[in-house]
């Protein structure tokens, strides 16, 4: 997921889970590392540049159905920003053995 501001992201908003009424049948994300990497335009057409810096978190989640928000540490001024999201953990499902990720949004909170 990309996010392009005249501000530099600092939550990242995710709904772990399918809503109800299939909570519980899916799996739910328990832990996760979000990776956020800085982006900027390169000089040649259709290039962009990663920075080698990553700014790793892992979240550890409750089972609690709704919107989780975590908090991203200061980024560094860029054109665009990419967060990578890696499923360590779930809770698993009583029906399906898949992960639902129903939102996840890099975003600039007050």
């Amino acid at each position: 997921m990309s996010v392009n501001h005249s501000s530099r992201p600092n939550v990242i908003v995710l709904y772990p889970g399918h809503p109800s009424p299939h909570w519980s049948a899916n799996n739910r994300l328990k832990r996760a590392r979000i990776l956020t990497f800085a982006v900027n335009e390169a000089p040649r057409p259709y290039y962009i540049r990663i920075s080698k810096e990553v700014w790793p978190l892992t979240v550890n989640f409750l089972d609690i159905e709704g919107w989780k928000h975590v908090a991203l540490p200061p980024l560094p001024s860029a054109d665009t920003y990419l967060g990578v999201l890696l499923i360590e953990d779930v809770y698993r499902g009583s029906r399906w053995n898949d992960t639902v990720i129903a939102e996840f949004l890099l975003d600039i909170e007050q």
